[in-house]
């Protein structure tokens, strides 16, 4: 593990040790917009799961805009990038970036009584 001496994170030459970093980095939900009923991460694929249930009412941020299901996604877990999964597809929308994913519910699709189900995948 990383711990606090500087080797066990660094080569000799100064560098970040990668293969340690990429070993330990993972995809997680910083927060999330229902109550969640599942999440997961599988090391061996490097896929990650999230679902959580439809919020009887969508939540707002301060200003009124719906507050985004948030996954972070450190870009040394997908050198070569990654791919978002939603169902069901018409559910909500999403925009990624290197190291996150915002997730906006369809407020006209409105199925309460859906789960919403995230996997993000390695390309």
């Amino acid at each position: 593990m990383f711990g606090t001496h500087p080797a066990r994170r660094y080569q000799a030459n100064g560098s970040l040790q990668h293969n340690k970093l990429r070993a330990l980095a993972r995809p997680y939900a910083a927060s999330i917009a229902g109550p969640p009923t599942h999440m997961s991460f599988s090391r061996v694929n490097r896929t990650f799961s999230l679902a959580f249930a439809w919020p009887a009412t969508i939540p707002r941020l301060p200003g009124g805009e719906q507050a985004p299901t948030v996954v972070v996604v450190a870009a040394v877990a997908y050198p070569q990038g990654y791919t978002v999964a939603l169902t069901p597809a018409m559910s909500s929308s999403f925009r990624a970036t290197d190291n996150s994913i915002l997730i906006l519910l369809n407020e006209s699709w409105g199925a309460q009584s859906s789960i919403v189900t995230v996997i993000v995948s390695p390309l």
